[in-house]
């Protein structure tokens, strides 16, 4: 039996969060959530294992998404990236990167990370 894929899934909505680790656990995935870019920080610092990340850009605290992501990819280059936002692309993702724009179908979003894990 293959391990399970792990999800990093920052968000500061936990509404919206919790919503997409619940679709992504039905998917398989194990999911670790985080309320903001402090928090997603910890996490990649503490050497937590994790196969992909999704993320929100704007959110409060002095790490925004972007933030985040650009840390997940010095660290973790080979980590799938997904950002998100209702406020229009952003200028730079890091390489390889993905944005999604808000509203999005969490159907949608569990099909990308399930195929990004899987490359």
């Amino acid at each position: 039996m293959e391990p399970r894929p792990t999800a990093l899934v920052v968000d500061e909505n936990a509404l919206v969060r919790g919503t997409l680790a619940d679709c992504l656990e039905d998917a398989g995935f194990v999911v670790i959530q985080a309320k903001d870019g402090v928090s997603a920080v910890l996490v990649l610092e503490s050497g937590a294992a994790f196969h992909v990340l999704f993320t929100g850009i704007q959110m409060p605290g002095p790490i925004d998404g972007l933030g985040v992501a650009n840390r997940v990819y010095a660290r973790r280059p080979g980590t799938p990236i997904v950002v998100t936002s209702g406020r229009g692309v952003p200028d730079a993702l890091p390489p390889g990167g993905h944005f999604i724009s808000k509203p999005y179908d969490v159907a949608a979003i569990v099909t990308l990370l399930s195929e990004l894990v899987a490359a």
